[in-house]
């Protein structure tokens, strides 16, 4: 505050006047210029007697971005204090703050650094450039620079990113079938039941196995698993970042396990390894700016939507082969005739898989591999870590709207969707038996007729009466008209974002899963027979009371 009256007393006065004040406040500067020459030559705060303009608060510690749900070190670690801001550096304050932060980072790397550009900061009334505008100027750039290259090429943050889209955003095809091969059986178990140790075990077996093998961090790749299902995580996310807008403070990662198990608490299901599985990862300072706890809680969400995704595929993939088997088989008329059902429940299949290879395509080729791509070429050309922060926010932030996962009432429906999926292929499951059936087929290709004939017969009349006991045809009729119901929901759902939020992407999704207005017609066709039902219950009831009224009268 003195300092900020003497410049205005120097700037707003002429003759001697001005000349005293203008050489009481380079005095009366000269100490506290002093100090924003330790830190944004150094990054280093020396201040005694918290007179400096930059503050440090000691409870925001670097070791939080591993741990903790938020990525406030960068913002709140270093802050300005404005009222500590003289009036004449009010101008330069940002750069001031930056400058510092950049070399602090540095510095914490173990590395010593002196800028160039160094020179002695004074106070010029007449002309501030000359006096310390400029040194400011420089000190920001050589440390915007010296931070970025520790990053880019010494860290290779391209190349961490890289790793972690990798696996997180299911890029390493081959790594992901071959691990899903070996983990299957164990992650079809309650969470409770599966051991970590052999998940990790089938891990590191199948990041040797492939071409996985080839990244230089993949030891860096982690197994978690979960204690809640996807929706449930996503929904406490939003209810603590929306408590913490509203309160004007972080997200933190206490009341996020809060809200966990206040909605744990509240539901009775059972969670399965699938739903549970996650990926973690391990990132050091200085990436762990940028690969934060909360920028990896954000990769493991779009990783839980995309594995559950590719999941269900692979289980309505699986069906197919059943079917395949099945058409091999020479089978008896009783037996076609007892199992005639197979034909609508082939059919809903494929209608599952489209729907799920749609998805699959709009969220991997149009929501992730564009951004990703963008995010790639953007960060070619970024000269701050600010920007590099600010890109990778925005590209994670882009991601999880475009797939859905921030609006509640969507994410809800692709769910129940997915889990019909994977309802209907488990009872398919179990009344084909379809590894029986493979097996079956398989030893008996090449045999005559009348052989494949007897030995198909032997497998599949238990299969006929466990099929007609069990009223295949009523339940999956059941499971189709659920699917559909879905489906036109999650098609109402995408019409009214795409209008109301002009979101292009849900536009793009709405044209793939209603191509060529199949679900549309459906939905008209139901609205029609809807109306029919109650005009004709209304002419019922009509006619009712009108014989009613004659009887009376008679």
């Amino acid at each position: 505050v003195l300092l900020s009256l003497l410049h205005e007393f120097a700037a707003n006065t002429v003759g001697e006047v001005r000349a005293l004040f203008g050489m009481l406040t380079t005095a009366a500067a000269a100490p506290y210029l002093a100090m924003v020459e330790k830190w944004v030559y150094r990054g280093v705060v020396d201040d005694p007697h918290g007179e400096f303009m930059v503050e440090e608060s000691p409870s925001i510690a670097r070791k939080r971005l591993r741990e903790t749900y938020n990525d406030a070190y960068w913002e709140s670690h270093y802050t300005v204090r404005k009222d500590c801001v003289p009036v004449f550096l009010d101008s330069v304050s940002d750069k001031i703050l930056s400058a510092g932060k950049y070399l602090n980072v540095v510095r914490q790397c173990g590395r010593n650094v002196e800028c160039p550009t160094a020179v002695r900061l004074h106070y010029a009334a007449a002309s501030p450039r000359h006096g310390y505008v400029e040194a400011i100027d420089g000190a920001h750039t050589f440390a915007a620079q010296c931070v970025l290259r520790l990053m880019m090429d010494e860290a290779n943050l391209k190349g961490r990113l890289r790793s972690v889209h990798r696996y997180f955003l299911l890029q390493q095809g081959d790594f992901f079938v071959h691990f899903l091969d070996l983990a299957d059986s164990e992650l079809r178990k309650h969470v409770d039941e599966i051991a970590a140790g052999r998940l990790e075990t089938l891990l590191e077996l199948a990041l040797r196995s492939t071409l996985a093998e080839m990244d230089p961090y993949k030891d860096d790749l982690r197994v978690v698993l979960k204690q809640e299902d996807l929706v449930t995580q996503l929904s406490c996310i939003l209810a603590v970042e929306s408590e913490a807008a509203r309160s004007g403070s972080n997200a933190s990662m206490a009341s996020l396990a809060h809200a966990v198990h206040h909605q744990r608490d509240r539901s009775d299901f059972r969670l399965s390894g699938l739903e549970a599985f996650a990926f973690d990862y391990e990132v050091q300072w200085p990436l762990s700016l940028v690969i934060s706890r909360k920028a990896l809680t954000k990769y493991q969400l779009l990783f839980r939507h995309l594995f559950y995704i590719r999941y269900v595929e692979r289980q309505l993939n699986s069906c197919w082969l059943a079917a395949k088997s099945v058409k091999r088989l020479s089978m008896s008329a009783r037996t076609q005739a007892a199992i005639g059902w197979l034909a609508p429940a082939f059919a809903l299949r494929q209608q599952m898989l489209s729907f799920v290879q749609h998805l699959w395509d709009y969220t991997c080729i149009e929501v992730v591999e564009q951004n990703r791509a963008q995010l790639e070429t953007a960060l070619s050309q970024v000269t701050t870590v600010d920007q590099v922060l600010a890109l990778h926010n925005d590209f994670l932030d882009r991601c999880l709207k475009d797939c859905m996962l921030t609006t509640p009432e969507l994410l809800k429906i692709i769910h129940k969707l997915l889990t019909t999926c994977i309802m209907f292929t488990n009872y398919l499951h179990k009344f084909l038996r379809g590894k029986d059936l493979s097996e079956l087929a398989s030893v008996i290709s090449g045999k005559p007729k009348k052989a494949r004939k007897k030995a198909a017969e032997a497998v599949t009349s238990d299969h006929a009466g466990l099929v007609q006991s069990s009223d295949m045809e009523a339940m999956l009729s059941t499971i189709s008209r659920n699917f559909v119901k879905y489906v036109l929901a999650l098609l109402g759902e995408l019409r009214k974002v795409s209008v109301d939020e002009f979101e292009r992407c849900m536009s793009s999704m709405l044209a793939r899963l209603d191509y060529n207005n199949y679900y549309s017609k459906q939905e008209a066709a139901q609205q029609e027979a809807a109306a029919a039902a109650t005009q004709h219950a209304m002419h019922q009831s009509t006619a009712s009371l009108t014989s009613l009224s004659s009887l009376s009268l008679g």
